[in-house]
């Protein structure tokens, strides 16, 4: 019997056998296993990722909870309305002012020490360092003594604006110093996220492997979200420094 009879015989039993219920179910359970690594593959690769991008951008989201009560008063101890108050977070100048309590509240600061300076028109600037922890509520207080630089000219009171000129100067400086640092460091990051994912796009459109399809859209999707949280929290950082 020559080869090609030997096909004309043996090829029917082996099309019938393929198409058996045994044979196609045993190639149903093969297709099942196959897409069960895939996704537990996908899932391990997208967990990773995501440990990394929240490394990356827990300094900028991270969510604290200590309260500060700073209260301002003169040195007879009358509250000062309108009194701000500076301090500094994660390298960002910020303020508030005081209301007709003489109190300040702020909130969402994470643990740590903290200076806060007090400053008002007619007065010189005072300050204090509180130690804030989680899940607390510090209060303080600032006692501002009268500008010893007021001078009286023709029967009227005129106070002199050499020091709250300077203290506010001091202020813009350490502003744009410090968002100047905030920006550079999230610009920095944000760029190196954009610049994977183009990568990660463009390896998308040669490849003809599914799974580096798949791995890399998984990534894709983590860096899109990064990208967008560090955008969102240096837009927060801009919004406090412009108050």
């Amino acid at each position: 019997m020559n080869t090609v009879e030997l096909e004309k015989q043996v090829l029917p039993y082996l099309i019938k056998l393929a198409e058996s219920p045994l044979v196609q179910s045993e190639l149903e359970a093969a297709k099942v296993a196959i897409i069960n690594i895939i996704e537990e593959q996908s899932i391990s690769v997208f967990t990773r990722f995501m440990r990394w991008i929240y490394k990356k951008i827990k300094g900028i989201c991270k969510m604290s909870n200590g309260i500060v009560n700073i209260t301002v008063t003169n040195s007879t101890g009358t509250a000062l309305e309108g009194a701000t108050v500076t301090y500094t977070v994660s390298a960002v100048s910020c303020t508030a002012t005081t209301d007709s309590t003489g109190l300040a509240t702020i909130e969402g600061l994470a643990a740590g020490n903290y200076d806060f300076a007090a400053t008002l028109a007619g007065y010189a600037s005072g300050s204090a360092t509180l130690a804030v922890a989680d899940d607390t509520t510090v209060t303080g207080t600032i006692v501002l003594a009268t500008d010893t630089t007021t001078t009286t000219t023709e029967g009227e009171s005129t106070v002199s604006t050499s020091t709250t000129d300077a203290i506010t100067a001091a202020a813009e400086a350490a502003a744009i110093t410090s968002l100047t640092t905030s920006a550079t460091t999230s610009t920095g990051v944000a760029d190196g996220i954009a610049a994977k994912i183009k990568e990660l796009t463009a390896e998308i459109s040669t490849t003809d492997s599914p799974w580096v399809k798949v791995r890399n859209s998984i990534e894709i999707a983590g860096l899109t979200a990064g990208l967008a949280a560090i955008t969102a929290g240096l837009a927060a950082e801009l919004k406090k420094l412009s108050k």
